[in-house]
This record gives C-alpha cells, sequence and structure tokens, in this order.
C-alpha cells in the first residue's frame, strides 16, 4: 500500500473530511499537523514544510502519496467522481 502523508489542523472541517474518504477507502495516512488560531497559521516547521512541498498552497489539509502531491480534499472528491480516487491513492483492485 502507498505511504499516504497528510497536512491537517484539528479544527478543519476539510481536513475531517479528507480523513473520512481516507478512512473509507481503508487508507492509513501519517498525518502532520498544522497548527492553525482562527484561520492563521504559524510559521512551524510542518506549514513551512507543506509551503515548499506543495509549490505554494497555504490551506488544509494536503496530501501526499508515495512522497507525490495528490492535492487537497476537493482534488480527492473530483478523483472519487471521475472513479480515479483509487488509483491516485494505489489502492490495488480487488
Amino acid at each position: 500500500m502507498a505511504r499516504v502523508v497528510m497536512y491537517s489542523s484539528y479544527l478543519c472541517a476539510f481536513c475531517w473530511m479528507a480523513k473520512a474518504m481516507l478512512k473509507k477507502k481503508g487508507v492509513e495516512y501519517e498525518l502532520r499537523g498544522v497548527p492553525m488560531i482562527m484561520g492563521w497559521k504559524p510559521p512551524v516547521k510542518n506549514y513551512k514544510e507543506m509551503v515548499e512541498r506543495t509549490g505554494g498552497q497555504t490551506t488544509v489539509p494536503q496530501i501526499f502519496v508515495d512522497g507525490e502531491y495528490l492535492g487537497d480534499e476537493e482534488t480527492m472528491a473530483a478523483l472519487e467522481k471521475r472513479g480515479e480516487l483509487d488509483a491516485a491513492l494505489k489502492i490495488a483492485s480487488a
């Protein structure tokens, strides 16, 4: 199974949606916390790392599969709608 990493904030509803999609797919993931205070994200290590790895994205969640940038929860939802999320998450077909 692929290694999935998600940058996420605790009180982020979009992060909860992404986690729910991964859980529904049975995908385990590594969570990298990005603190958020009333919408502001302090420039801590995980935040700086996320912005660098995504090419400038500052919102959470941001998801990576085997080191490759997948996107956010909207990207995941669009892939699921097109029937492409399993392949993007490298879930083996039955």
